[in-house]
């Protein structure tokens, strides 16, 4: 579309251009209106989704304070790690344990006899095939195709015994003789170690089955013994484990693994000799849960009453463009801080939440085992004056004491389950203070995301979002308005110099004719 030719005070000598930009100013006041409304509806969005960011923080945290898990948390410790560890396997275990061994459980096993290779400077490679390498077998051991079958106690105490093992020397290597054996499924590891020059097998259990031996060589026709493992490997069958033996607080005890579960707890015998151990609950990983969760609830209702009580600056309100070219970026940062102020002032939603997670920490739990741990105060968490609005202290003392002295108490507190055909009013009051106060952190986020939207989310369909569409859609209107009543005011403008311009030159005309040129 060509643009309409603009005369501006070529005749008239008048300045156009400003005296329009002066017309238009106040033609363009309720686009302007449109422009700032819009802009802080953007900010008031961007200000519900930070509450919201918050929130979820505080909900994460909130997650794990609802978990038995945070308040059952164990400190162990071993007078000597080297001869027995322990960790523990029911969170919250509290015990003591004397340890004496005097014997490690062991794994039964065969070793060969002598080196495999006939010269150490030489040593057989056990990825070629047998074939090609049985010169270099020590004692020059004849190589042919066999078979072999192995004979395993099994941890349990059963007997299994493998498949018929074949070797041809032609096709097979070490290797894949050693592979057949482990995966034969009879529980037991084979392997060639080259530094040894020896294979060694092993069972994978540790134990005395009160059986010898307890891995048994024998030939594809079961009978005892097989020439290449006898003769080429230098194995024999192997003898039992052992069992491992100590005392526990004294009591004697045998059995057949290093690993003893009793009590909640789970020991690793490692050697022997005498050690202690301990374990008891972790006040300190406790207490700094509880701490945490009361620091970013702190930090909730700072950011929300700050929020809720910032003063409004009616008189600043927001920046045109225009008006930010005529202004430094110091000053614009200046402005639009009172521009942003009050905009949550007394926000019913965010006043809201403010109330239901103060409700949430003031509200007695109903139905704990002790009354007396019915409240944060009697666990040593207590606001502060009024005027903070409900800012938590904690007496470290008093909070430390309730975790060693009544730990259970202080987990129902915050983890109690309501009943299962509570409603309303009553399952709130039957929460414990970490399960309500999630519970009401779903349902304040969810309506502040109704409100405002998420930034995550692939469609928004909130209130503010609708909004905003909807002073677009204005905004676009008016400045199709304001195109056409400034282009009116150009054509206006124009028709009048042609006019002058005209005017002046019929004038310039009869003064030619009547001599006024001369």
């Amino acid at each position: 579309m060509v643009s309409p030719i603009r005369f501006s005070g070529l005749a008239s000598g008048m300045d156009t251009e400003s005296m329009i930009k002066d017309l238009m100013k106040a033609q363009r006041a309720p686009l302007n209106k449109l422009l700032q409304k819009k802009q802080l509806e953007e900010w008031k969005r961007d200000g519900y989704r930070e509450a919201n960011a918050l929130l979820l923080e505080f909900r994460n945290v909130m997650l794990d304070m609802k978990l038995e898990g945070t308040y059952l948390k164990s400190k162990v410790s071993s007078s000597n790690e080297a001869v027995v560890s322990a960790k523990t396997i029911t969170p919250g275990t509290n015990t003591s344990a004397q340890f004496t061994v005097t014997q490690l459980a062991q794994k039964s096993g065969t070793i060969s006899t002598s080196t495999l290779s006939s010269s150490l400077s030489d040593k057989i490679d056990p990825n070629a095939k047998l074939e090609d390498i049985k010169d270099k077998f020590n004692g020059g051991a004849s190589i042919t195709s066999t078979s072999f079958k192995l004979e395993v106690y099994q941890a349990d105490g059963t007997v299994k015994t493998s498949d018929e093992i074949s070797i041809n020397p032609s096709v097979d290597s070490l290797n894949d003789v050693i592979k057949k054996v482990n995966d034969a499924g009879l529980g037991v590891t084979m392997v060639y170690d080259s530094s040894t020059d020896k294979v060694l097998l092993n069972t994978n259990h540790t134990g005395d089955r009160a059986s010898a031996p307890e891995i048994k060589i024998l030939n594809g026709n079961d009978t005892p013994g097989n020439a290449f493992l006898n003769d080429v490997l230098k194995l024999q069958d192997a003898d039992s484990g052992k069992n491992a033996k100590f005392t526990y607080n004294g009591v004697e005890m045998v059995q057949a693994s290093n690993t003893l579960k009793i009590n909640g707890m789970e020991y690793t015998i490692k050697d022997v000799g005498s050690a202690s151990v301990t374990s008891s609950a972790d006040t300190d990983a406790i207490f700094d849960s509880i701490k945490k969760f009361v620091e970013k609830y702190n930090d909730i209702i700072k950011v929300m009453n700050t929020k809720t009580h910032e003063k409004l600056y009616r008189d600043f309100t927001p920046l045109l463009e225009e008006q930010k070219t005529e202004m430094t970026e110091k000053q614009v940062e200046m402005w639009e801080e009172k521009a942003k102020s009050g905009l949550f002032r007394s926000d019913p939603i965010l006043t809201s939440v403010l109330g239901e997670l103060r409700r949430s920490l003031s509200t007695p739990v109903a139905g704990v085992k002790d009354t007396k741990f019915d409240t944060l105060s009697e666990i040593g968490i207590t606001t502060g004056l009024y005027n903070e609005n409900g800012k938590l202290y904690i007496d470290e003392k008093k909070l430390r004491d309730a975790i060693n002295q009544n730990g259970s108490k202080v987990m129902e507190l915050f983890t109690k389950k309501p009943d299962a055909t509570s409603t309303g009013e009553a399952k709130i009051k039957e929460s414990g203070i970490a399960v309500r106060m999630y519970d009401n952190l779903l349902v304040a986020m969810d309506r502040i995301t109704e409100k405002a939207g998420s930034s995550a989310a692939l469609k928004d369909n909130s209130l503010i979002s609708k909004s905003i569409n909807s002073i677009e859609q204005d905004i676009k209107q008016w400045e199709g308005r304001i195109k056409t009543i400034e282009n009116r005011y150009w054509r206006q403008f124009t028709a009048m110099e042609r006019a002058i311009q005209q005017a002046n030159s019929q004038s310039g005309w009869l003064v030619q004719q009547f001599g006024g040129g001369q």
